[in-house]
């Protein structure tokens, strides 16, 4: 049986920050859930405690969403 907990007190986002991890140095802007302890995709665990569940070298479950619908 699959539990959600759900706390809108402690669910949020970090401030924006930049990072610089794109080709040629370029830059984008991230910030980082708070509060989420799990991301399940097609009930496999992709992340947890926030780090990467999956290897890098391993599929990802689900399909990409554009637009509200499926690419």
């Amino acid at each position: 049986m699959l539990r959600l907990d759900y706390n809108e007190n402690t669910v949020g986002c970090s401030p924006l920050r930049r990072v610089n991890d794109l080709p040629a140095g370029a830059d984008r802007l991230v910030c980082d859930a708070l509060g989420v302890h799990a991301v399940i995709v097609n009930g496999t665990v992709i992340r947890e405690a926030g780090r990467d569940a999956l290897a890098d070298t391993s599929a990802l479950p689900g399909r990409l969403l554009r637009g509200g619908r499926a690419a």
